[in-house]
């Protein structure tokens, strides 16, 4: 009953309520709000004043800010000081492990402090890191202290996004360590299509399907974690609907005797579908021919074709220089400039171990 009569006693009449932000530029941004809250039959009211500002020192980000609060019938006003920053610690390295910073790893530093008016303090302390050459293995670290209970809470998880799923384990407790809990996750995927099954990451709902053969163990550009498996397959998640979508492999992965005819495929998927990003790649050794026929350069824009496999091929150069990668050890190599009997020729190759391993091998060949 007293309830029902407080409510209809102190029924709302109007509030007054003012925002304003500016950004400042190089010096940062700040924000001011402000409200007044008036009932009936009472002079009593809510009022509530913020007031924030930020800035960003090089790589440090800071924040300070000032909260007021007071509700009808409270006989004093709550007040609250907060500082924040926030500071990645790869600027405390030094210059020698620039390799760290070049990598997609980072780790940065957070903290929150509040006071009130009353003297209590809230800290938080944080840490965040990612490792490895991808990024794709991540931990985080908080530690918070409460000086009006004296009682402390904290976390510390750790995240691993791997090429065919991922994985979390996790830890937290509260008050003082009396209540406390663990947790861990795995999730992938498993896809069965026609060249097999391949497994993934966890799966959006429309995905892409990568088959590159011969590129196995290549890392997915854009992405944390993603690499083909053995034979060269992988999935990409959470690809976009009815847009077009830019699927490429890392080219600086590859293993050296393993090229693409092309790097990058676009596909645009259906709602819900999974598409195909094919790419041809071609293991085998690099070679630079410098070609000729009875001591003449072959023609400029000759077609050579490695016999056998007609999706291998290269053009002449203007000087009769052919370059291939993905041959054999030994083979023979087709080379046209027409139709007619004359308009073709055939070189014979073989090729040592060390020429196979070498990055590119340079040679003559002649053209019979």
């Amino acid at each position: 009953m007293w309830s029902r009569y407080y409510n209809l006693f102190y029924t709302k009449r109007g509030k007054l309520q003012v925002n304003i932000s500016q950004q400042l530029g190089e010096y940062g941004s700040f924000y001011l709000s402000g409200s007044q809250q008036t009932y009936w039959h009472t002079d009593q009211q809510d009022r509530l004043l913020q007031f924030g500002y930020n800035t960003q020192i090089k790589d440090l980000s800071l924040g300070v800010s000032w909260n007021y609060s007071k509700s009808r019938g409270q006989p004093d006003a709550d007040q609250v000081f907060a500082l924040n920053f926030s500071l990645p610690l790869n600027l405390l390295l030094p210059r020698s492990n620039d390799s760290y910073t070049r990598k997609k790893n980072y780790a940065w530093m957070t903290s929150n402090t509040s006071i009130d008016n009353e003297g209590h303090i809230t800290q938080n302390l944080g840490l965040t890191e990612t490792l490895l050459d991808d990024g794709n293995l991540s931990y985080s670290v908080q530690q918070g202290y409460n000086s009006e209970g004296k009682t402390a809470n904290g976390s510390a998880s750790m995240d691993y996004k791997g090429a065919f799923a991922d994985a979390r384990v996790g830890y937290n407790y509260s008050d003082n360590g009396s209540q406390q809990q663990l947790n861990y996750a795995l999730s992938g995927s498993l896809v069965a299509h026609s060249q097999g099954i391949t497994l993934g990451q966890s799966l959006g709902e429309t995905n892409v399907l990568i088959a590159a053969p011969g590129a196995e163990n290549t890392r997915v550009a854009n992405s944390t974690g993603l690499k083909t498996d053995w034979r060269g397959y992988t999935v990409v998640p959470y690809a976009t609907s009815y847009r077009e979508n830019r699927i490429a492999l890392d080219a600086a992965s590859l293993k050296r005797n393993v090229d693409l005819e092309n790097a990058v495929v676009n596909v645009v998927p259906t709602k819900g579908a999974l598409v195909l990003a094919e790419f041809n790649a071609h293991a085998g050794a690099r070679v630079l021919m410098k070609t000729s026929k009875q001591g003449i350069p072959l023609r400029f824009g000759a077609i050579a074709t490695l016999d056998g496999i007609q999706t291998n091929s290269g053009i002449i150069d203007d000087d009769g220089s052919l370059y291939m990668s993905g041959l054999p050890a030994q083979g023979a190599i087709t080379v046209r400039w027409g139709e007619a009997p004359d308009q073709i020729c055939h070189i014979s190759y073989q090729l040592t171990e060390q020429q196979i391993n070498s990055a590119i091998t340079r040679m003559d060949a002649i053209c019979r």
